[in-house]
């Protein structure tokens, strides 16, 4: 069963795969690419802008700030929240004075 995913969408929109590598001004190699890992997300708000296909359908894990008027200004990545105080280091657990105990010995040594 062939899933219709949000690119699928947006290829649909315009005709081929040829046609909105041209929109974009890019090749038609690169979004066989993008089926394969992720639409740059630089790219998003011009395939929404020519598809109607949205930015949220077609990067989902990134949170897509817009204007009033509805147009994309920023995206951004959600983190994780991590424990106020702490940090992974290198695999390990480590303070905040830690951290900055190990940043001046650095420095120290430049």
């Amino acid at each position: 069963m062939d899933v219709e995913t949000p690119l699928k969408r947006a290829i649909s929109a315009v005709g081929t795969q040829q046609k909105l590598a041209d929109q974009l001004g890019i090749r038609s190699a690169s979004i066989t690419e993008w089926k394969a890992r992720r639409v740059p997300p630089g790219q998003c708000p011009a395939i929404e802008a020519r598809t109607g296909v949205r930015c949220e359908d077609l990067r989902p894990d990134l949170r897509w700030d817009r204007d009033a008027d509805g147009r994309v200004i920023a995206y951004a990545v959600p983190l994780a929240p991590i424990e106020t105080g702490k940090a992974e280091v290198m695999g390990e657990r480590a303070s905040i004075s830690d951290i900055q105990k190990s940043g001046s010995e650095s420095g120290a040594q430049q």
